[in-house]
């Protein structure tokens, strides 16, 4: 079984930094993950919100893969701390996960996304 690592968006050196453990292993400006989960730490999110500062409190977390290219069908997500309190899609749509994202210099994107339902129920597309 593959370690899991988490992935954030690095917004000092404009790339993703990757961690292992609760340390920061490397930097890059493109990696990507299977088998993902978006976390939000809720504490963090409201401090960034109460002090107008972002901090790290959200990331993606996942077994590393092989997938340098953006595959086709992907679709673009993000995390805005101010305006959502989720990982959405471009459309707005929260996701609370995917079976592969790829984190790239010009933005991530996820393949088979995870959505929240009804009452913050996981269903798959």
């Amino acid at each position: 079984m593959t370690a899991q690592v988490t992935v954030h968006r690095n917004l000092h050196r404009h790339c993703w930094s990757v961690s292992a453990g609760g340390r920061i292993t490397g930097h890059e400006s493109t990696c990507s993950l299977r088998g993902v989960l978006f976390r939000v730490r809720p504490g963090g999110q409201s401090r960034a919100r109460r002090d107008g500062q972002r901090n790290v409190h959200a990331f993606a977390a996942g077994e590393r893969a092989d997938v340098i290219d953006v595959p086709e069908g992907a679709l673009r997500f993000t995390y805005r701390p101010f305006e959502t309190d989720t990982f959405v899609l471009d459309d707005g749509t929260p996701i609370a996960g995917a079976r592969l994202a790829v984190f790239t210099p010009g933005g991530a994107f996820v393949l088979d996304p995870l959505l929240f339902g009804h009452a913050g129920a996981l269903i798959t597309t």
